[in-house]
This record gives C-alpha cells, structure tokens and sequence, in this order.
C-alpha cells in the first residue's frame, strides 16, 4: 500500500502533534501524516516529564496554536518559578526564597503530558491530520533530486507493513532520534548533567512543612499559591523540581551533576530516598508520606546536533535533534523555535518559494540558541548552593530570556528574513556578553563567603526583570522589536559592568572595584569597560558618557536589594 503525503512526521509526541497542528493553520490544504508506537488512550499520570512549560512555550500553545482555552481549562495556570536557596537541612521556613508573590502577567503552565497528548491527537484528527497509531518506522529511504522520501513502517502485534511516501520527512521520534543516528548528525555536549524522577499521588506541598502559625512565612506568598509555582530546591551540584498537575498529583525530580554527585545514589527510589533524607531532609520527610506512582531516570542525559533543517526536505525536532537541560523548563521553547522553523521552511517549498539561505538561516539561528543555552548550564551546578550569586544568575538567566528569545519569537521575527538577520547579530553580541557573566558567576561563588541570605525577594524588587517580562504583552512591529532588543544590549552591558564592580568589591575590597590583576581577568569584560563604569557610577552628571551608563543608577537600587552590603551600592 503506497500513501502520498506532503509531511510524514514520525513521532506523535509533543513535537510531532504541535508541528501537525501548525502545520495545518499555515497550510490547510496540506496533507500531513503522522506515525506512533503508542495508541490512545495514553496514560494522564506518570506518563511523561517535561510538565512545566516557559512563556515561550506556553505562548506558542496558547497563542499560536490557538489551545488558550484548552490548556486553562484541562491544565494548571504556573505561578512562575520559585527557589529555596541556603543550608538544605534547615527547616523550609528558614531558607532564602526568591519567587513571585502572585501569578505574573504573562502566563505560563503546568502540563499533564498524557492528558495533553490525547487531546492533541484528538486535535490533528479534527484539523485532517492522518494519524498512523501503533505503527513503528522501520526505515527512512531518504529521496535524491526532487524524489519523495519513503517511510517503510510495520504496524503491532504483527500488524502489516506499509510505505508512506512524503515530499518532506521531519523526526520527532524524541530519543530515539532516527535520522541524527542514521545521518550522524550528533555531537556530543559538554554538559554532565542527570536526572531521576518520580510521580507521588496526591498534593506534595511544601507549605505542608511550615506550621499554620508561621502566619509571616503564609502570608508573604498569600493565598497558597507557592504550589502553582515550579518550586525549586538547589544545593551545590544539583536542584530539585516539585511540578503540580492537574490530575492531582505532583511531579517530583532531581537534576544533578555528575561531577559533584554519584550516579548510583538515585539507582532507585530507595536510594533516592536515602539521598533525600541527607541532603534534602525536609522534602525527603514530606515526600515519604505519598504513594509513589512510577520512577525513572537518565543518566548523563545531554546531546546536541550539528544540523536541525536540510533543504533535502527533512527536519530534526525536539529531543530528535538535542536536549540541553531542564533547569528554566526551556523543552517547550526549544519545540516552538524548532518547529516554527520547520514549519516556516516547509510551507515555503510547498509554495514553490523555499531558498538554501532560508535552510541556513534558520539552522543558524537553532545552533545559536543551542549554543547559548548551553552555555548557561555549563559548569554552572556548583553555583547552585550559593544563596546571592545563584539568585543573580536566575535573575540574569531569566531577563534576558524575556527580552532576547521571546521577544524574538513572541513578535515573529522567526518569518521576517531581514529582520532575522538583525537579530542574530543582536543576539550574537548579546551571547558574547552572557559568556563572560556566566563564567564570572561560577568564579564570583567560588570566592564568596556567602555570609548572608534574605528572607524572601521576588519579581517585583527587581524593575528589570519586571519589566523585561512585562513587556512581552506589548505587541510591536519588526522595527520596533529589534530597536527595543538593542536598547536592551546595552541595559544589559550595564548590568553585567555592575555584577563585575559589587563581586569586585565583595572579593577584594581593597582594590575599590579596580582590578588589572586577579581573578577578574580581561576575559571576563573589558576592563577599560570596567573602569569607565566605576566613573561613572562615582561621577555625577557622568550619565552622558554612554548609553548604558544611565541605566546605572536604578541597577545599583534594584542590586543593593540582593547586596545590601556592598558599598559599591550604597549598603555599608
């Protein structure tokens, strides 16, 4: 039996039914197939991780799939994310928190992965997706000059064989990764990161652990709705994960470094539970009280690709191409970026308009962004139990994911080839910058006492990163976009200049933020850079010199909430 098809997606998880959905908005009258081991009904629980969703992500689903309703209805609305920083064995009630104190603006949400998937099957179905279940592919015989590719797949239990015949073929068999194995596309990723996790059912509530009449610690965060938040355990080398679903149940996870932690201790949920009760007693306490629904793990999990788009008409997408780190919850992101593309270049050639610059435009921009993210993770786990400079770094991490990636994607640059162009030359300046601030996070905790904490910060003591995810529910023009993004390169250039001049004065006092020798090395930033910020911090009527340096003043505010020592911020 021969089928025709313009896109045969192999793969109905997440990727695959939104890339099919997408799809079929942008071009209705295409035919789209799509191929799956798994037949409905799909488990609501313990089904799959990758639960919690960015505003990226959520942005994509809720907007431009157009699932707003569905997702508020059959899901649960995300209160951000919350850290709990500081000494792990103390009571939760005691340790630093840095989160929201109400749900932010622009929303994001808490996804039960089965639920979801069964109703985005239901979904393609309605839109004219033809959907393949319980087929596995057994073969991609990848067409040569023109000639549709050919997709040999065997249905179950010894269900027959048929071929599918598509102009385009786009894997999203998740790990299974069936074209990057076929075609070589991995690399290997610096990252030495792994995980386990496990379902609990019922409400796992850290609240719980606080008694009632701690009424200060209740009602800094009003209303109980720390749970809607993905709440955030971090020590050094590792973070935990407690994700709220609507089925009633809570998603529990650690990430660790390998480098810091031993694999073997989270072999099992025995042993996990043993390392729990050492290093995170509290949780493990709360935790032991649940029935435990299912346990699994990756070891080592990271992996990275040289090419997601060939204009050979095929496409790497989701965990197909890469996966970095679940640290900020970006798996959403990466699928709504990736499969933007995708979509973008496909309708393209079926239009009869698809270029080779388009093919590597869009494969420049991905491999930026894997780059990038990567290098937000990279050798970053030993910052994790550094209560100032990690809550900094989230700070940083989650300003300039607002303002550079989302805006980007949230004003649709991703279909504006010039304006596109203009971004990745922001960005790559932006990314040469973020560099030198991450590697001065790792030195800075590394040198840092961190002889003091705070009670509880939030969104709102910091304006810029108010503001940067404020302003994603404005809508802009390309030309607008790109002038705020730019405006932002320099806010950021500030920032980063303020970070060097408080760690500078933290670690050596003595040198009055001034340092041509140490540990601050030119590869941090430039330090004719460094010192024209010193100036003009200490000059009045300096604001002139450059653009960044007006933002000077309210950075050092919103900072000496954080360091309220320091007295390059007016602190003591």
């Amino acid at each position: 039996m021969n089928c025709e098809h313009d896109v045969a997606i192999v793969g109905a998880g997440f990727a695959g039914l939104t890339l099919a959905l997408q799809l079929k908005g942008m071009a209705p009258r295409a035919s789209v197939a799509l191929v799956d081991w798994e037949r409905r009904p799909l488990p609501e629980a313990a089904f799959k991780i990758g639960e919690a969703t960015s505003e990226l992500g959520a942005h994509y689903l809720a907007r431009k799939l157009e699932l707003q309703e569905m997702l508020q209805e059959r899901h649960l609305l995300k209160c951000g994310l919350r850290f709990f920083l500081g000494d792990s064995r103390k009571p939760i009630a005691e340790r630093p928190e840095y989160g929201p104190v109400r749900f932010p603006p622009v929303e994001s949400f808490q996804l039960d992965r089965g639920r979801l998937e069964n109703d985005l099957r239901a979904r393609c179905e309605e839109s004219g997706v033809q959907l393949l279940e319980g087929y596995s592919v057994e073969e991609i015989r990848l067409g040569e000059g023109g000639e549709p590719h050919a997709l040999r797949i065997r249905g179950r239990d010894g269900g027959g064989e048929m071929t599918l015949r598509a102009r385009w073929t786009v894997d999203c068999s998740g790990r299974k990764r069936l074209l990057w194995k076929q075609l070589g596309l991995g690399a290997e990723s610096p990252l030495e990161h792994s995980s386990c996790w496990f379902r609990v059912k019922g409400r796992c509530d850290l609240a719980r652990l606080v008694p009632a009449e701690n009424t200060a610690w209740h009602e800094r965060v009003p209303g109980g709705i720390r749970f809607h938040s993905t709440n955030h355990l971090v020590g050094r080398g590792y973070w935990l994960w407690l994700i709220p679903l609507a089925s009633g149940n809570t998603s529990v996870g650690i990430v660790y470094d390998e480098r810091i932690h031993d694999g073997d201790a989270f072999a099992s949920h025995e042993s996990t539970m043993g390392w729990l009760r050492e290093h995170e007693p509290e949780l493990a306490r709360l935790a032991g009280g649940f029935e435990v629904m299912d346990f699994a793990g990756f070891r080592r999990f990271s992996y990275e690709t040289t090419r997601f788009y060939s204009g050979d008409r095929w496409a790497c997408v989701g965990e197909a191409a890469a996966f970095l780190d679940p640290f900020y919850s970006p798996g959403a992101d990466f699928i709504a970026l990736a499969n933007s593309f995708a979509a973008g270049l496909i309708v393209a050639d079926l239009a009869g308009g698809l270029t080779p610059k388009a093919v590597d435009r869009a494969n420049a921009v991905m491999l930026k962004f894997q780059r990038a993210f990567t290098d937000v993770f990279l050798n970053q786990y030993s910052i994790y139990g550094h209560t100032r400079v990690m809550t900094a770094k989230v700070i940083w991490d989650n300003s300039s994911y607002w303002v550079f990636v989302c805006q980007m994607f949230f004003q649709d640059l991703i279909f504006d080839d010039a304006a596109l162009d203009r971004f990745l030359e922001l960005f790559s300046r932006y990314h040469e910058l973020n560099v030198r601030v991450q590697k001065l996070f790792r030195d800075w905790a590394a040198r840092s006492s961190d002889a003091s904490g705070f009670g509880h910060l939030g969104y709102a003591d910091f304006e810029i990163a108010v503001r940067s995810h404020i302003e994603l529910g404005r809508r802009r023009s390309p030309k607008r976009a790109l002038a705020f993004i730019s405006e932002n390169l320099d806010r950021f250039t500030a920032w980063a200049v303020l970070l060097f001049c408080v760690a500078a004065d933290e670690i050596h006092p003595e040198a009055g933020g001034r340092l041509d020798e140490g540990w601050l090395r030119p590869e941090h930033i430039d330090l004719d850079l460094l010192d024209a910020a010193v100036a003009v911090s200490e000059s009045a009527g300096a604001e002139d010199r450059a653009p960044w340096a007006r933002e000077f003043a309210g950075l050092k505010r919103q900072m000496g909430r954080l360091f309220p020592d320091r007295a390059r911020l007016g602190g003591a």
